[in-house]
């Protein structure tokens, strides 16, 4: 039975979204679960230490997903170059590396097109070379080509979790007052079990022990190990997907 050239192509694409919808659900139930801190007066420093004691497990299995995720959709372009190169060339079967480009447009980006999916028609070599990945510029399909790369190559994606926000009141201060000349210090990048959330500087009342009550509210996500958010695994998804559509 015959189909559609780009159906394998689409087919990865739509197992890639499966597993994006997945991951995302699973992320909503992880980090809706509750944390708990345990506060101390830390001498060595003169600060009050808030420190997160239990959050978050990231499963092991997220960085499997995300592997499955960016394979399917490197995959589909490649199918995608494969179709076009076959098409544009009036049949003649593309070598075996012929494969859809992801390269720095600024320097050798043309000459890999050219080598890597030879005989593209203007059109199709326009759209090939519109996708490349611009200076000081997000672009999903280079990040796309470091989880591909790396999860074929080198590791599993390590998933971890950022701090979005820290929020606290301070209820109850005895035998001390806040040193205003100091910062606050508080966690954001990988907060994981044992971090530091707060650390307030203080001024003690003699040779008084400070004591305070800190009541915190503190809101994360998990991130890729660039510090891209799980929200760019869709625009990854979204990009694929309309190259998909544009050919």
């Amino acid at each position: 039975m015959s189909h559609h050239p780009l159906l394998p192509a689409k087919a990865k694409i739509d197992r890639a979204a499966a597993l994006w919808k997945q991951l995302d659900a699973e992320a909503d139930t992880v980090f809706a679960a509750e944390v708990d801190t345990v506060q101390f007066w830390d001498a060595g420093t003169r600060e009050w230490v808030v420190r997160l004691t239990k959050a978050a497990e990231i499963p092991m299995e997220w960085s499997v997903l995300i592997g499955e995720f960016a394979h399917n959709l490197r995959a589909s372009l490649n199918y995608i170059a494969w179709e076009l190169a076959f098409l544009d060339t009036g049949g003649r079967m593309p070598g075996r590396q012929a494969q859809f480009p992801i390269a720095p447009i600024e320097d050798w980006a043309k000459r890999r097109i050219q080598e890597q999916v030879a005989g593209l028609s203007p059109k199709h070599l326009d759209l090939v070379e519109s996708v490349q990945t611009r200076e000081g510029q997000f672009n999903a399909l280079r990040l796309l080509a470091d989880l591909n790369n790396d999860d074929k190559h080198s590791f599993m994606q390590p998933v971890i979790i950022n701090g979005n926000s820290i929020h606290y009141t301070i209820a109850r201060i005895e035998n001390c007052a806040k040193d205003k000349s100091l910062p606050v210090k508080t966690a954001h990048h990988n907060v994981h079990v044992g971090s530091d959330l707060l650390r307030i500087p203080l001024r003690a009342h003699g040779n008084r022990i400070p004591h305070l009550q800190v009541l915190t509210q503190i809101s994360y996500y998990p991130m890729l190990r660039d510090g891209s958010s799980f929200g760019s695994l869709r625009a990854i998804h979204e990009g694929v997907e309309a190259i998909l559509m544009a050919v």
